[in-house]
């Protein structure tokens, strides 16, 4: 298969591994552990969510280890959906991945406002105005080019790991405290406030599929992708618990709960108000350099649809100077400020967190229905411990997904219902269009 596409299979274990942390260890560990804590009620249970939330990240990895080698064209889960349901259903998929998708780019913008107050006082109305001012520098930096995109991008993401090793060395080996540590499995929210906790901590794993999309340039990938993960995996939710102990040790567990920039917090109260503001700059970062990406890349996908027809044409115009995606680009950051004005923290991560676990089970189907659909396609590596790690991954993300409160759970459905409409005037609009280009030509 490299020899087609002139890919070389130079990827080692170890660069797999790396790979796999730096595309999961983003914004979601400076944003969530608060809202984590606040559901698990415990220091015992939020490590017990931390496990289960990464349990389900490893088997859902392995449906893409499969899928994405064996499907590799762009696009992604849109075309797995596509093959599997056929082309409305994807659609429908690709409509409710892009609601997700301005749903933490809304969620980042409020992170970074959060992290703002470490050093001023900032009303409600005056954060949702600089989130706003933040996603249009965003989309304007990714309109001049991509060159200049992925520079700022690149730029901003070299601070996390830094401030992330700086905080757990200093509150491991620094800070005078102690460990209040509680049972696993609490009687007062037993099992229940696990798999609470484990929703909001799904978040901070965002990226773990990213791997799998360069299964061709790894080398004996059927045995070392699925290692690296595994490895993977292990080391980021290791370095999450190291975190959590740092965060419970300096603000206790009452402290951690009722706090929304958590890790900027316990570097205050280990170096003193000067680390926790060099921490605080450090999470600004990460999440601009997040937010950034995400308005780099996730367009492109909605620019690709609109190029093939299946989204409205507009989308897939192309800036004259800067030969970007600029419609696109620009949908997608007006769509982000909308749900940013309408929605505050919690909500934004409860859809974000709900959207992309239904979005899950629907790319988990997808596996199923073409192992029978498609016996023929050319599948390098197959899903280990299939069918029962499939149904383990489905029935976890359906369980995690419904743990979302119900208010969240309708303005999500609501939001993806808004793309039956668009779809119809989509088909009518793209008719009416290739019509008058024929008669053009």
């Amino acid at each position: 298969m490299s020899e087609n596409n002139g890919l070389k299979r130079t990827l080692t274990l170890f660069p797999c591994v790396m790979i796999m942390i730096t595309s999961v260890i983003g914004s979601g560990i400076f944003t969530v552990p608060g809202e984590i804590m606040a559901a698990a009620q415990g220091s015992g249970t939020i490590f017990l969510a931390w496990i289960l939330a990464g349990i389900c990240v490893f088997l859902m990895s392995l449906v893409y280890i499969e899928l994405a080698p064996a499907m590799p064209q762009a696009g992604g889960a849109y075309n797995y959906l596509r093959e599997a349901f056929g082309t409305k259903f994807a659609y429908f998929y690709g409509w409710g991945k892009m609601v997700n998708e301005v749903a933490v780019m809304a969620l980042y913008a409020l992170a970074v406002t959060n992290y703002l107050t470490f050093f001023f006082s900032l009303s409600p109305v005056v954060c949702k105005i600089i989130g706003t001012v933040v996603i249009l520098c965003a989309a304007i930096f990714n309109i001049y080019g991509v060159k200049q995109g992925s520079a700022v991008t690149s730029g901003l993401t070299v601070a996390k790991i830094l401030g992330l090793a700086v905080v757990i060395f200093g509150g491991l080996f620094i800070f005078k405290g102690g460990f209040d540590f509680q049972p696993v499995v609490s009687s007062t929210v037993g099992w229940k406030g696990a798999i609470a906790a484990a929703v909001p901590a799904f978040f901070a794993f965002g990226g773990y599929n990213q791997l799998c999309y360069m299964s061709e340039e790894i080398k004996d990938a059927k045995k070392t992708l699925p290692r690296a993960i595994l490895l993977g995996i292990s080391c980021i939710i290791v370095i999450y618990m190291l975190l959590t102990v740092v965060c419970i040790r300096t603000l206790g567990v009452e402290g951690l709960a009722n706090s929304d920039k958590a890790v900027a917090m316990a570097a205050s109260a280990i170096f003193g108000n000067a680390g926790g503001a060099i921490l605080a700059i450090c999470a600004l970062a990460s999440i601009l350099a997040s937010l950034n990406g995400m308005l780099l890349t996730t367009p492109r996908v909605a620019f690709s649809l609109a190029r093939d027809g299946s989204y409205p044409y507009p989308l897939a115009k192309v800036h004259p100077k800067t030969s970007t995606p600029y419609v696109a680009i620009s949908c997608y950051a007006v769509f982000a400020i909308v749900l940013l004005w309408l929605g505050n923290f919690t909500t934004l991560l409860g859809m974000c967190v709900f959207i992309a676990r239904i979005m899950d089970v629907f790319v988990a189907l997808s596996l199923a229905v073409l192992r029978k659909k498609r016996a023929d396609l050319d599948r390098p590596f197959k899903m280990i411990g299939y069918p029962v790690t499939l149904v383990i991954a489905i029935a976890l993300c359906i369980i995690f997904a419904c743990q979302v409160p119900v208010e969240r759970i309708i303005l999500s459905v609501v939001l993806c219902a808004i793309g039956v409409p668009v779809y119809f005037i989509t088909m009518v609009v793209n008719k009416k269009h290739a019509e008058a280009e024929s008669k053009s030509e």
